[in-house]
């Protein structure tokens, strides 16, 4: 017995002491599922192919209209950031992460018990239900990851988005097994567009969604269980009683407060993520706490807001036509998964790195930078598939992984800079209404794409116009002007 109390106070004395650590992890965990949002891309096929030939109500559909799903998925994702944002300042912020995961995961049940009632159910559960939960958790779990290494937080961002990456990765694979296991080709051509229409894919769609839900509770379960207490994080709204009754908040708080108390006995106040730092001392901040209406006022607040706005164009084109586009000259349906979740890593590998050059860089210099690239890469996509095999797949695959690593670097370049610019305090509602307005965008960018698809010969002039807008972008960043404590540029 007494061995056994030894090995529980040591386990119990390294969680305290790694608990920046472990923070990361567990917030990394819960990204991976917050990712599956964007495993959209290698889904669209198979839904959209169950929705044209296994439903009464949609025998008409395509690709042009079901990537609204994911359309409404990124706009609810804007939209919901602010109101989590605004929730965590009058509930726990905790129970903001809690709701989101459970929005996230309900929603892969619902789009599977649904799913054959036609389109309009879909958007609503696959589409606007999951889209909200990873917008309510999404800030917040950055604001608390953030909170353990400020003086590291672009490589904390990094590190944390780089599970998010991952989650499109892992569940491309899982999808794929599940749905197509024997490799079948989309076999039905129409409008130069394939769709599937064996029994043996169609028939999997449903479980799909139900072995996904299962496997993202586990995850999230994990990850919520492995998010220790922060002072300053699990303190914010125990330091404002006036927002909520404290009847309703007293059980929580006076828990958070013993583990905080029992924390202390462990704190090295000399160590990388001691609770007493704060962002304010963090020297590549502004030093300041900007309000919503203050930030509306900046002009870096309405730089940033465009370049993460006219970026949606790229990630829509990447995201949910990277596949359709791909089986116009390719015929292996495992190959482009295959390719789509090498795109993946390449994203998690772009986003790491992304976040370690920003500890070195800054916002404006690396903005540019990414921008120049993707502008080149969207401007010579057509080239790829227009080789002759097997240079087609490969050259298609680099571009792939190319997109995939630039065009996602912004989630981790903004929400960072964002935090260093404009403050903590109300990072949430800043950051959130700041990709509210690029999930607007997305809707205008995914009607523009279906028009010029429509009437055009083919995806080339869509490649261009995307290619165009990354130009703009990069010009537009130069006016890029918030400054840190030392007066350089953040």
């Amino acid at each position: 017995m007494e061995s056994l109390s030894t090995f529980l106070l040591s386990l119990r004395r390294l969680w305290f002491e790694n608990r920046g650590i472990i923070a990361i992890c567990g917030v990394t965990i819960i990204q991976i599922v917050f990712g599956t949002i964007f495993a959209a891309g290698n889904m669209t096929p198979y839904l959209t192919s169950y929705l044209r030939f296994n439903t009464t109500t949609d025998h008409n559909i395509e690709y042009t209209k079901s990537v609204w799903i994911f359309t409404t998925g990124k706009s609810a994702m804007g939209l919901f950031a602010i109101v989590g944002g605004l929730l965590s300042r009058v509930m726990h912020p905790r129970l903001v992460i809690i709701l989101g995961c459970l929005c996230q995961c309900s929603s892969y049940f619902l789009a599977g018990w649904l799913v054959e009632y036609g389109f309009m159910s879909t958007l609503l559960t696959y589409g606007l239900m999951q889209g909200a939960g990873v917008g309510l958790g999404y800030p917040t779990c950055l604001k608390y990851a953030q909170m353990w290494f400020p003086s590291r937080n672009g490589l904390v961002t990094g590190v944390v988005m780089t599970g998010f990456g991952m989650g499109s990765f892992a569940f491309a694979f899982i999808q794929t097994a599940i749905v197509n296991p024997d490799n079948l080709s989309a076999n039905v051509k129409i409008n130069d567009d394939m769709y599937f229409n064996q029994p043996e894919v169609l028939d999997n769609v449903q479980s799909c969604f139900y072995i996904t839900g299962v496997i993202c509770g586990s995850f999230l379960v994990v990850g919520l269980l492995l998010m220790p207490v922060h002072k300053q994080f699990d303190q914010e709204k125990a330091s404002k009683p006036k927002a909520t009754s404290q009847a309703g908040n007293s059980a929580m708080n006076n828990c958070l407060e013993n583990d905080i108390q029992t924390d202390s006995k462990y704190e090295d106040d000399s160590s990388t993520g001691s609770d007493e730092i704060t962002l304010q001392t963090n020297p590549f901040s502004s030093g300041r706490e900007v309000t919503p209406l203050e930030a509306m006022k900046m002009r870096s607040f309405w730089v940033m807001m465009f370049v993460v706005a006219v970026n949606e164009y790229g990630l829509i084109l990447i995201t949910n036509y990277y596949k359709p586009y791909g089986q116009t000259k390719i015929h292996s349906d495992s190959f482009l998964t295959m390719v789509g979740s090498i795109g993946s890593v390449a994203n998690s590998a772009g986003r790491l790195c992304w976040g370690v050059l920003l500890d070195y860089s800054d916002f404006r210099t690396l903005a540019v930078t990414l921008t120049a690239c993707q502008a080149l890469l969207l401007m010579t996509m057509p080239i790829s598939l227009s080789l002759s095999e097997p240079w087609a797949k490969v050259y298609f695959a680099i571009w792939v992984c190319g997109l995939n690593a630039n065009g996602n670097a912004l989630f981790v370049l903004s929400p960072t800079t964002a935090g260093r610019a404009f403050g903590m305090k109300h990072f949430g509602v800043n950051y959130g209404l700041i990709y509210f307005v690029g999930g607007t965008m997305g809707v205008v960018f995914t009607e523009i794409i279906s028009a010029v698809l429509e009437h055009t010969s083919g995806y080339t002039s869509v490649f261009l116009i995307g290619g165009a807008t990354s130009f703009t972008c990069e010009l537009v960043v130069m006016l890029w002007n918030a400054k840190n404590m030392k007066g350089e540029v953040i």
